[in-house]
Parts: structure tokens; sequence; C-alpha cells
């Protein structure tokens, strides 16, 4: 389809610790479970930074494009160990987070003292 090498899954998200995905145009399996350690976001980084690596060490002056996807941000596949540590601390909606954020922000000096908190998109 256009690339030189696809490694990740198809459609918007796949489950983090037991994935489905594939390697150019073949279904593959993690090398090893959720148990021993296995998340998909480390395996994909880890095959990209490999990918671009063995790239440049071919052909260095080669220009390349690398498509990352890694699609952890786009569904929770959290533990129920981490989602409990959370649980209640988005229940005031987006909006009310990050006003609270940029007031923290502001508070602990992580931005200057008269930035200002830009217009939301409504949503």
């Amino acid at each position: 389809m256009g690339f030189d090498y696809f490694y990740g899954f198809i459609g918007g998200e796949t489950n983090q610790y037991y994935p489905v995905f594939f390697e150019n145009t073949v279904a593959v399996e993690p090398g090893k479970s959720s148990e021993e350690g296995y998340h998909f976001l480390t395996d994909i980084t880890d095959r990209t930074i490999n990918w671009i690596r063995y790239g440049k060490s071919v052909a260095p002056q080669k220009p390349y494009f690398c498509y990352f996807k890694p699609g952890c941000a786009h569904a929770n596949h959290s533990p129920k160990e981490w989602k409990d540590k959370f649980k209640g601390q988005l229940d005031s909606g987006w909006h009310a987070l990050r006003e609270l954020t940029y007031q923290r922000q502001l508070k602990l000096g992580v931005i200057p003292s008269d930035a200002q908190l830009t217009r939301a998109l409504s949503g």
C-alpha cells in the first residue's frame, strides 16, 4: 500500500496486551505474553527504532518516512488496578480538568505566570 515495511494493526485500535497485528501482510503473534511483560507500545516502539537504525546503517543518505501510530491513546486498555487508581478524577469533564491543569501548572511554575489559557473548542 505504498510503504516499504508495515508493522502494526489495522483499524483505530487494538488490545495493547493481546493485540491483533501484522508484519507487512502476515498476521503475527507477540514474542511473549502479557503476563511476561508484553505491551504493544513497547513492541512497536522498539521495532520502529530498529527499522530506522537499520535503514540509516544501510543507506545513511537516503531519506525515510516513518508513520508511527502506537494506538494506545485511542482507547483505554489499562489494567483494572491502574483504572481504579484514577477512578473519579475525570468525572467533572474535559473542560473542568483542563482549567484545573492550567491552574496547577501556573502554581507550580511550569508555565509563565502571565500565560493565558487558550480558548477551548466547543464539544
